[in-house]
Order: structure tokens, then sequence, then C-alpha cells
């Protein structure tokens, strides 16, 4: 791991626009396929942010919100339990929109 903001937003991210506000299952064991999706796909964002030591939580918040953007409606039953390189394409993508919007952050 890179940098744990930005691991942490990415999983966060990707959790909330795959779950898109629909959860139905009621034990946390029926979540484990979602669950290590979202690892792999926060691996591959956080691969391409190289390390930060001076790492601002803000820039978590972006990359939460951009993937949680992108995922809106994507996680399905094809893109389950994929490993990292499956999601390396549009983590590139993702990471791309993240440098535009994170130089642009006032503070």
């Amino acid at each position: 791991m890179n940098n744990t903001d930005i691991f942490n937003g990415a999983l966060n991210g990707f959790i909330q626009g795959a779950s898109n506000n629909w959860i139905q299952a009621g034990d946390s064991a029926d979540y484990q396929n979602l669950t290590a999706t979202a690892v792999a796909f926060a691996r591959a964002v956080d691969s391409l942010i190289p390390f930060d030591p001076e790492g601002d939580p803000v820039f978590g918040q972006v990359i939460l919100c951009i993937c949680a953007g992108v995922m809106g409606q994507r996680y399905t039953a094809a893109t389950e339990a994929q490993s990292a390189n499956y999601w390396l394409p549009i983590a590139a993508k993702i990471v791309a929109l993240y440098y535009s919007v994170a130089g642009e952050q006032a503070g």
C-alpha cells in the first residue's frame, strides 16, 4: 500500500458506488466477494499514485468521490473477484481525473 488515505478512499468509494445504496443481505459473509473485489480495485488505484510522505486526508476524499461516481452500477457478477490487474485500465482513468482535481483543491 502506497498511501493509506488513497487506498481507503478507493475502497470506500468502490463500496459506495457498487452497492449504489442497495444492499439486501444481513450477514457480513454475504459481502465477501464484494469486499475482495473492492480491495483489489483499491490496490489498483493506490498502485498508480506514488507514496507521499506528507499525504493529506483530503486527497483520500477526492479519490472516494471519484471512485463512487465511476463505480456506480458498474459492479456485476462478471466483475466480481477480479484481480487488481483487471481494474488497472479504469484505475488509470480515475487517477488521471484525481490529478486534475487534486491540483485545484483549496488549502
